[in-house]
């Protein structure tokens, strides 16, 4: 993730033939962001990712020269709401699988990403930082997720298939804490 802190992904602007995608990119931030002094200067690396999909809009990578300048425009997306417009980090496919699978369980309002770490508000209004897949599975879900009791999982799976049970309910057994004696 070292690599990617200076690099944000803007989606949301439509494809144009022939379009000067860096100059595009900064007038739009420029503009909804109220940010001036944002220029092509500014930018070291600016492209379309992705192949050419009819009806698709491809995502912008985008990245700053300074890591400061970037922080600022990522900070700044709030005024980005309601135009169609959005910034994301550019995370690493393991990383960006477990966001996915976070903002499915949780909620989009209840998990984010900073600086390539995923945050996730647990049901008691904690916030904890997920690094792996087995991390996000020891996370109880709110009290308006329903998962049934383990012995409730082993018992329909011996007698049940496996593809029976719904994808979102994965088995979970819940275990207590290993005490570490110093």
């Amino acid at each position: 993730m070292n690599s990617r802190r200076k690099i944000l992904l803007v989606h949301g602007i439509p494809d144009v033939n022939g379009e000067d995608t860096l100059k595009l990119v900064v007038k739009t931030l420029s503009d909804h962001l109220n940010m001036p002094d944002l220029s092509v200067a500014d930018v070291s690396r600016c492209h379309r990712m992705g192949s050419i999909k009819s009806g698709k809009q491809r995502a912008i990578l985008l990245k700053f020269k300074q890591l400061s300048l970037r922080n600022q425009v990522w900070y700044d997306k709030t005024k980005l709401k309601g135009t169609g417009i959005t910034l994301s980090e550019f995370l690493t496919r393991d990383r960006h699988a477990i966001f996915m699978e976070a903002r499915q369980r949780f909620g989009v309002s209840k998990c984010w990403t900073k600086d390539g770490s995923i945050f996730v508000v647990q049901s008691n209004g904690s916030r904890r930082r997920i690094v792996a897949k087995s991390e996000l599975d020891s996370i109880p879900c709110g009290s308006d997720v329903q998962r049934p009791a383990p012995s409730a999982v082993v018992a329909s799976s011996a007698a049940a298939p496996p593809k029976s049970r719904p994808a979102a309910l994965p088995a979970q057994v819940n275990r207590s804490r290993r005490i570490v004696k110093k």
